[in-house]
């Protein structure tokens, strides 16, 4: 019996790139982005600054992913094999509290990045163009409905967590005795970082080699990207897009 959100994913198939606007392009380079409320979140959820949103959910609350209002990676016109230059992609959450003030109670975050459209009653890594690092286990997630892979540890109370995607041009000629499609046209590496320490990370491609899952589709540099929030239960936290509001400063 095929389960409501994989039947959606097979209606809503993920939404060709396109070149943006060069407002928009501006305004993802300066951290001017918002994150759109689903309709399955219930909480608070404010602007607090250009690129700052603080939000709490309660005690209790359901699966739900707040995504960015616009892609950090634009794959049309931030492409390294379009530009030859390194692409980086990144943002920070920092949890202020886990239960509603009462200890963890069943309640975390994730972390992630997806193309679109999502499953906004999905955590970010679980479906389809999606991957993400979950914060009660630890555990990451690449288009991966089977539990995810250890990772690191679990994110606590009062921490930073950053979640970075790196696109480059391959250091190495393609293996043309491959099959098409097996050789990536770009590298995608993904760092994470804790309290403004990287702290470890993982080449996307790896994954083709080590699940049987949904691959890495829609992740890969070909779809534009957006950020990704899950929570559940209650969880106050504040999420940031300005590089000068960052703990981690890129070198």
């Amino acid at each position: 019996m095929k389960l409501a959100y994989q039947e959606w994913c097979r209606t809503y198939l993920l939404i060709r790139p396109h070149r943006p606007a060069a407002v928009h392009h501006d305004s993802v380079n300066i951290g001017n982005i918002e994150l759109v409320r689903p309709r399955e979140f219930q909480g608070n959820l404010s602007k607090a600054g250009l690129g700052c949103w603080k939000g709490s959910t309660k005690s209790g609350g359901q699966d739900v992913c707040l995504l960015g209002s616009l892609p950090c990676y634009f794959a049309c016109s931030d492409s390294p094999v379009a530009t030859g230059v390194k692409k980086t992609i990144y943002f920070e959450v920092r949890v202020l509290s886990y239960g509603g003030g009462r200890g963890r109670d069943a309640s975390s975050l994730a972390i992630g990045w997806s193309a679109l459209p999502y499953p906004t009653w999905r955590m970010p890594g679980w479906e389809r163009g999606s991957l993400a690092v979950h914060g009660d286990d630890g555990r990451r997630y690449v288009n991966d409905t089977w539990g995810g892979k250890d990772f690191t540890n679990a994110i606590q109370a009062g921490q930073t967590a950053g979640l970075g995607m790196e696109f480059s041009i391959p250091s190495a000629p393609p293996d043309y005795g491959s099959s098409p499609g097996q050789t990536p046209s770009i590298n995608v590496d993904v760092f994470f970082t804790r309290d403004g320490v990287k702290e470890s990370g993982w080449s996307l491609h790896e994954e083709l080699d080590a699940q049987n899952d949904l691959g890495v589709g829609g992740l890969d540099g070909q779809f534009d990207l957006y950020a990704a929030v899950g929570l559940f239960g209650g969880v106050e936290f504040e999420v940031n897009f300005t590089r000068d509001r960052w703990l981690w400063q890129p070198s």
